[in-house]
């Protein structure tokens, strides 16, 4: 569940419903980390993805890799002025 593509409003919601749910909820940036499938609250995590229509999800998804496009470009342009040359 990356916030950047789901966005801070439903990631909230999730959070919430899930711990609504009992389980214990332990997520990172873009996952939700358990040991065993009864650790997981499957029934919000349905909900959370029926939330989301497919062209919703792609619009968000491209947008943030866009994101991620620019910024290793932006990268990759330090790198070369940083690289000495070679003798």
């Amino acid at each position: 569940m990356n916030q950047a593509i789901v966005g801070p409003t439903l990631s909230s919601w999730f959070t919430s419903e899930y711990k609504k749910s009992g389980k214990k909820l332990d997520i990172g940036k873009g996952c939700v980390r358990f040991k065993k499938l009864e650790d997981l609250a499957l029934d919000v995590v349905g909900r959370t993805v029926a939330r989301v229509s497919a062209e919703e999800h792609m619009a968000n998804y491209q947008a943030a890799r866009a994101l991620l496009g620019s910024a290793k470009k932006v990268v990759k342009k330090s790198a070369v002025k940083k690289a000495k040359p070679k003798k």
